[in-house]
C-alpha cells in the first residue's frame, strides 16, 4: 500500500539523463566514472593517429593544414562528431596513401604501406 505522496523505493534505471556526464553511455566503462566515450570515439582516435603519423603535433597545426576550423578537428578527435564524407575526401586528397574506410571502419587494407607503418608506429606508443 502506498501512502499518498510517498515515492517508490525501486532503483532508477540508468539512462542518458541519469548518467553522471551527458556524453557517457549508461552501462559503458565511461558510465562507471572513467572519461566519457563519445559516439564516434574510435573514429576520433584514428584521426588523432593519422595526425600524429603525419607529424602534426597539435590539432591546430593539422586544422590549418586542412583549412578546417580547429574546433571541428577537436570535436572529430574526441569523437563528439563523426567525420563527414566531404572531410574524409579532403583528407584523401591531402594525405598520400589515406583511405577513408580506415577512418570510418578501421580497415587498413586501403592504406599505403608507408602510411600504415607510420600509423602502427604511433599506435605502438600507447
Amino acid at each position: 500500500m502506498l501512502i499518498c505522496g510517498a515515492e517508490s523505493k525501486k532503483p532508477k534505471k540508468k539512462t542518458a539523463e541519469t548518467s553522471p556526464h551527458p556524453n557517457m553511455m549508461p552501462d559503458s566503462p565511461a558510465g562507471m566514472g572513467s572519461e566519457p566515450k563519445y559516439p564516434f570515439w574510435e573514429q576520433g582516435r584514428r584521426l588523432r593517429l593519422l595526425r600524429q603519423a603525419e607529424q602534426f603535433h597539435s590539432s591546430l597545426a593539422f586544422a590549418q593544414f586542412l583549412n578546417w576550423p580547429q574546433s571541428g578537428v577537436s570535436q572529430f578527435e574526441t569523437g563528439a562528431r563523426r567525420v563527414p564524407m566531404d572531410k574524409a575526401l579532403q583528407l584523401r586528397k591531402k594525405i598520400l596513401g589515406f583511405d577513408p574506410l580506415w577512418l570510418w571502419k578501421g580497415d587498413k587494407r586501403g592504406l599505403s604501406n608507408d602510411l600504415r607503418k607510420r600509423i602502427e608506429a604511433e599506435e605502438a606508443k600507447f
